[in-house]
C-alpha cells in the first residue's frame, strides 16, 4: 500500500514537471518578447505544433508580418533558436531579424505620428487654436473627440512597441526636450521608443536637424513639433 502511494505521488510529479515544460501560447509570446527586445508589445501567436520531441514550431505575427520561428526545449525551459527567411530556410536567430523588426515598427509609428500630426494642422487650420494636451490620450480625451472621425478615421493611441502615443500643446510643451512654445497653436507629437523611456535629448533651435540621427541605438524617441520631425532617422 506504502508503495503504491510512492508510485502515484511520483506519478504525480511527473506529470506537473511535463506541465511545467509545455509551450504555452503565453510562454511563446514572453519567449519572443525577450529574445527580439520587443519591449511592451505582445506578438500574437497564432499556432504552436510539436516538430519532435524537444522542438516546436511557432507561427507568430509580429508588426503586422507572420514568421516561423523553432523553440528548442533544453533542462533550463524553452529557448528561441531559428526562424524562417523568405527563402523558407532555418537560420539562426541573430540581430538582423531583431533588427528588421524593429524597423518595420520605426516605419510604422513615424507614419502614424505624421497622420496625428496632420489631423492637427488640418484642425488648426479650421478652428485655430487647440485645447491644451499633455501626455497620453484615450478615446474620452478631448484631443481625440476633436479630431476622430472629421480629421483622423482611426488614430491611433498606442505605438508598434506598445506604449502609449504623447501630445502635448501650447504651454504645456515649455521644458519638453528644451522646447518653449512660442502660442497655443503649436504642438507636440511623441513615440518614446522600443524602451518606451523618455530620451535625455535636447533640442537646440539654431541647430532644428541636430536630433536627426543615423542608425541610432534603437532606444531613441520619435519627436514631430508642429508638423516637423526634430528627433527620427534621417531620410
Amino acid at each position: 500500500m506504502k508503495a503504491k502511494a510512492i508510485n502515484i505521488i511520483f506519478f504525480s510529479c511527473m506529470v506537473l514537471m511535463c506541465w511545467g515544460q509545455e509551450l504555452t501560447n503565453n510562454k511563446a509570446a514572453n519567449l519572443l518578447i525577450k529574445s527580439l527586445e520587443l519591449g511592451n508589445d505582445m506578438p500574437k501567436i497564432l499556432g504552436i505544433s510539436q516538430d519532435s520531441k524537444n522542438v516546436c514550431l511557432v507561427k507568430a505575427e509580429i508588426a503586422g508580418e507572420i514568421i516561423n520561428f523553432k523553440f528548442r526545449k533544453y533542462d533550463r525551459g524553452w529557448s528561441v533558436e531559428e526562424f524562417q527567411n523568405k527563402l523558407g530556410m532555418w537560420v539562426p536567430l541573430d540581430d538582423r531579424i531583431k533588427l528588421y523588426i524593429y524597423q518595420k515598427k520605426l516605419r510604422t509609428a513615424m507614419k502614424e505620428i505624421a497622420e496625428i500630426a496632420t489631423a492637427i494642422m488640418d484642425y488648426l487650420s479650421d478652428q485655430g487654436t487647440i485645447m491644451p494636451t499633455a501626455g497620453t490620450y484615450d478615446e474620452n480625451s478631448a484631443i481625440y473627440r476633436a479630431l476622430v472621425p472629421n480629421y483622423i478615421i482611426k488614430m491611433p493611441i498606442k505605438d508598434p512597441w506598445g506604449n502609449n502615443y504623447l501630445i502635448y500643446t501650447g504651454e504645456k510643451i515649455n521644458g519638453l526636450y528644451g522646447l518653449k512654445a512660442k502660442n497655443r497653436s503649436d504642438f507636440v507629437v511623441i513615440s518614446l521608443g522600443k524602451d518606451g523611456k523618455k530620451e535625455e535629448w535636447i533640442f537646440l533651435e539654431n541647430s532644428p536637424e541636430g536630433g536627426l540621427f543615423s542608425g541610432g541605438e534603437g532606444n531613441e524617441d520619435l519627436i514631430m513639433f508642429n508638423g516637423s520631425w526634430i528627433r527620427a532617422p534621417k531620410r
